[in-house]
């Protein structure tokens, strides 16, 4: 581990100039932390306006600029140094991540990402895991409405049976939007999903599976029966970091009826297709621009947990809230300010493991999270 001793923690926000890196940059403008601020990103032009904005906008404090490219060690080296904490918005993952946390635990900094890419999670905490503790700093995956919500609700909800005497031994989660806004990344982002096999946790035993290979219905949001098809979902691979006798995590998502069955049909072809199609599809997945503020505050959101206890006994929560990006923000500086304090975990972690899951989900409160248990 490298070491640069008397020099302060930083907050170093890589992708800074994004659509989710501008907003997690917003975020820390406004947040109550001593600690100084690097925005990073390719573009030096577009990182100075926007340091420029961030000091005018958030309270008096020191706020810096980098130019970063990712696939550049060197660049890297420069912007992330010892007891730096590392907010990594600049996707998608599986292309532009592991560079970043490579670095990270090199150079003995923690990292928090905002991935939504299941498989790459699980390949980052086998290759750093044993790293990452040995250098004493954290590495989350997913510290993001993507999957932190749904891990620390999965968290209370091991707690919740734990406190029965029993334990944690199955989790479906099911994902529901309403509204359609995304932006540029996550579109370019969901193409890679769709064309690769996500991992499923059934019976103790680890497989992969293209999305959509099955289905089912359930009742969410106390909506009515409802389709949903498996997809990978990001608490298949962090709820049994922490949840040590769980035996089966699967992830779903919910669609209308009939885009569920085009996808079942669709779905054994997906791996194989998808990338041949990226070039044509990616440039039309490009084109719209980036989610306004109003269509932000329209996409409403559930989250539902069914969980089974070792006993038998059976738990469901949902979450609930809308704006996943901004949410997003805000849990991902959330998850930064922790890996700063003294005491905090290290290894490649849950986001449950990094942050107090009934303090966060508590905290998001105030901007409309809703926590309800079914009877």
């Amino acid at each position: 581990m490298e070491k640069t001793g008397g020099t302060r923690p930083r907050i170093v926000v890589i992708g800074a100039t994004g659509f989710t890196g501008r907003l997690v940059a917003g975020e820390l403008g406004h947040a109550a932390a001593p600690h100084p601020i690097v925005l990073a990103g390719r573009d030096g032009g577009k990182v100075d306006s926007l340091v420029r904005e961030a000091g005018a906008a958030g309270p008096a404090r020191r706020i810096e600029g980098a130019e970063v490219d990712v696939k550049d060690h060197s660049s890297l080296a420069r912007a992330i140094r010892s007891g730096d904490v590392v907010i990594n918005c600049a996707g998608p993952f599986s292309e532009l991540g592991e560079p970043v946390v490579a670095r990270c635990v090199e150079a003995g900094a923690s990292y928090v990402d905002t991935t939504g890419e299941q498989p790459w999670m699980r390949e980052m905490r086998e290759r750093y895991h044993e790293a990452a503790s040995s250098a004493g700093v954290a590495v989350v995956n997913g510290m993001a409405f993507e999957w932190a919500l749904g891990d620390c609700a999965a968290a209370l909800l091991g707690r919740r049976l734990a406190a029965g005497g029993s334990a944690l031994r199955s989790l479906d989660v099911i994902y529901a939007w309403g509204g359609s806004a995304s932006s540029r990344g996550t579109r370019r982002t969901a193409l890679r999903i769709m064309g690769t096999r996500g991992w499923e946790l059934v019976r103790g035993g680890w497989r992969r599976r293209p999305p959509a290979s099955s289905k089912r219905t359930v009742a969410v949001g106390g909506r009515g029966l409802r389709t949903a098809v498996t997809f990978g979902a990001g608490e298949v691979v962090t709820v049994p970091r922490w949840a040590k006798e769980v035996e089966t995590v699967r992830g779903w998502l919910v669609m209308g009826a009939g885009k569920a069955a085009l996808a079942r049909v669709v779905s054994p072809a997906l791996p194989v297709l998808v990338p041949l199609l990226r070039p044509i599809l990616e440039p039309l997945a490009l084109r719209a621009g980036d989610p306004t503020d109003t269509e932000r505050a329209d996409s409403r959101f559930t989250i539902r947990l069914e969980a089974a206890g070792t006993d038998g006994r059976s738990e469901v929560v949902e979450v609930r809230g809308t704006d996943p990006y901004g949410l997003t923000a805000a849990i991902a500086v959330a998850g930064a300010k922790r890996a700063l304090e003294a005491g905090r975990p290290a290894g490649v972690l849950a986001p449950s493991q990094l942050v107090d899951p009934a303090a966060l989900l508590d905290g998001l409160a105030a901007r409309g999270v809703e926590l309800v248990t079914e009877p």
